[in-house]
């Protein structure tokens, strides 16, 4: 037929469709590896953890000779800034570096350098006796100025008491997110190794004694530091006395009895503010929930304090206060005389004083005058070898009576 069934057209045009050129059998694409997919994922996974890889060998490049490890302690925040939580993870590595015998990150008497990665570089002491801690560039290096120079252009309205002669005693704090304003991220910014919450600056303190014209600068800081990956507040003294030493060196070879007794106890509250941080620390606070002004009335009390002991010291001598530091322990042997066995009462024929011991073979001196000496702690051996050569001896009931009168009379 001419025209053909419809069946031959129908299969006339399958078999075009077989053989035309150009077209091509439908296949079913793989879905690519793109974002938010497994694949994706996973190579990110093997991403992080060659990078962490490379980070752990340079970090602990040291061979140890145990095979101990050591472990830290990180928090993840969901919704953080990723940045912060990288920065946070090299310090965590670089604090537990301590333990491998490197230089640890809080050194008394030095800030730390985050330029040279250092708190025993030359950068982290102040280059004289007058200089203070003042900020940090924007790559990390500490900076140091003269405490006059800084009054002046704080327009501190005490400049002139600074600038007298003599010198009154002046201190002032300083806010943390002022000494980092100008710091970078990547020269620690925001590094939890060394951040300062506050600071005093104070001078000219006549420091040290018994100099002529001896007068120095002093920087307090209040440091939170991460020391083996964890968290606490220290108290930061640093500056230079007159003669060039460190003043960190000076006030532990020369104490200051009512500084140190200032210093104890801004210590105290500081142990009493990390105490509270992780107290209160939840599971999706960061690290830094406290805020910094929780610090600045423990520094401004500081301040107070340590105008308030020089301002004293222009009225009384150093023994004076040596003696008024002293008080508690004329009270600790009054009270142990009272309770004092007659074995326990003697007198020290070399010096001509008396000598009372107390529980502990803790051991007073009386002078001739009846008057407190002093007290130590000494052995069982120290006073035996004592008395078997003869340089104590055991006093009669007589005289053990009349030292008891005398001494009621001295210190009613």
């Amino acid at each position: 037929m001419a025209g053909g069934s419809s069946k031959d057209k129908e299969n006339n045009r399958d078999s075009r469709r077989k053989t035309r050129p150009g077209k091509r059998k439908s296949r079913k694409r793989k879905p690519a590896i793109g974002k938010g997919s497994s694949g994706d994922e996973l190579l990110n996974g093997e991403k992080i953890h060659h990078l962490l890889d490379q980070l752990h060998r340079k970090l602990t490049s040291r061979k140890k000779t145990d095979k101990s490890s050591d472990a830290i302690s990180l928090r993840f925040f969901p919704g953080g800034d990723a940045a912060a939580f990288a920065r946070e993870l090299v310090d965590t590595f670089k604090s537990t570096r301590g333990s491998e015998g490197h230089v640890p990150h809080f050194v008394p008497g030095r800030v730390y350098c985050y330029h040279c990665d250092s708190c025993v570089c030359f950068h982290s002491v102040p280059p004289n006796h007058l200089s203070v801690f003042t900020g940090y560039t924007p790559t990390g290096f500490p900076v140091w100025n003269e405490i006059s120079a800084v009054f002046l252009e704080t327009k501190n309205p005490r400049i002139d008491d600074i600038v007298e002669d003599p010198p009154k005693i002046v201190a002032a704090c300083m806010s943390g997110d002022n000494l980092n304003a100008e710091q970078l991220p990547v020269f620690g910014k925001e590094s939890p190794l060394y951040d300062i919450w506050g600071q005093v600056i104070a001078g000219h303190l006549p420091l040290p004694r018994g100099k002529n014209n001896g007068r120095t600068a002093v920087t307090l800081q209040a440091v939170r530091c991460l020391i083996h990956s964890r968290s606490s507040m220290r108290l930061n003294i640093i500056g230079k006395v007159s003669g060039g030493g460190d003043l960190v060196d000076y006030l532990r070879a020369e104490p200051e009895p009512e500084l140190e007794g200032l210093f104890t106890a801004t210590r105290n509250k500081l142990d009493r503010l990390t105490a509270k941080t992780r107290a209160s620390r939840s599971a999706h606070t960061p690290k830094k929930h406290v805020s910094t002004d929780a610090v600045m009335p423990i520094l401004r009390h500081l301040a107070r304090g340590i105008e308030g002991v020089f301002r004293r010291s222009r009225r009384r001598t150093r023994h004076a206060m040596k003696r008024r530091a002293e008080r508690p322990a004329v009270g600790l042997a009054l009270k142990d005389l009272k309770k004092a066995q007659q074995d326990r009462i003697l007198f020290d024929e070399k010096h001509r004083t008396f000598i009372v011991i107390g529980p502990k073979w803790r051991v007073h001196v009386f002078g001739h005058d009846h008057k407190h000496v002093t007290s130590m702690a000494l052995d069982k051996e120290g006073v035996r070898k004592r008395i078997d050569t003869k340089r104590w001896r055991y006093m009669s009931g007589e005289e053990i009576e009349k030292f008891r009168l005398i001494l009621s009379s001295v210190h009613p």
